[in-house]
């Protein structure tokens, strides 16, 4: 993955194949299938490597909903080195398009897909609501749960009582508390 990183801002943006993978002692004419099997590696790397940039969905770490299969970019992911791999994902995508090549090994979650492909869901009650189940199911129905007693007419302190939310944060699927704004932590949840 380092290699193809490299040649990512020259090679894998050419019309014709960007580059011709030759296994070290195996006699093999790259006629697609290692150049499949550099790419197929490469989407696994993004994932388990030394230093992955995906991470599973919730729904994964959780066992629950749809698309246990997935993986998002990990919410953290800010350094350079990992607006690096986002770049090298675009990169990789657009070879993988440019050259009839399936993903098949890049699971990415139907969200990230419908963002890079500046989709829409479709309308509904709670149209971002749906688009979190196919992440985070559970969060998806507590939320769902939360906007029918607004509707019921809960009160403020019977909000308070329940504790479900105490403050505006959020934990990631790595585990880290993060706060939604600036002092978020430190507002508490008001109906």
């Amino acid at each position: 993955t380092a290699q193809l990183m490299s040649e990512m801002g020259h090679s894998l943006r050419q019309r014709t194949r960007p580059f011709k993978v030759r296994l070290a002692g195996e006699a093999s004419d790259d006629l697609g299938g290692p150049f499949r099997e550099a790419i197929a590696e490469a989407c696994v790397d993004l994932s388990v490597g030394a230093a992955p940039l995906l991470q599973p969905t919730p729904n994964a770490a959780a066992g629950a909903g749809g698309f246990r299969d997935c993986s998002t970019p990990r919410g953290d992911a800010r350094q350079p080195r990992d607006l690096r791999q986002l770049e090298f994902v675009g990169a990789l995508i657009g070879t993988a398009l440019r050259h009839y090549e399936p993903l098949v090994d890049l699971e990415l979650s139907p969200n990230v897909w419908r963002a890079l492909a500046g989709g829409r869901s479709a309308p509904g009650r709670w149209p971002a609501q749906d688009r979190l189940r196919d992440d985070d199911a559970q969060l998806s129905e507590s939320l769902g749960q939360l906007w029918l007693l607004a509707e019921a007419g809960i009160s403020e302190e019977d909000l308070e009582e329940m504790a479900i939310v105490e403050a505006h944060t959020a934990t990631l699927t790595a585990g880290e508390e993060v706060e939604l704004f600036p002092g978020g932590g430190r507002d508490p949840v008001r109906l």
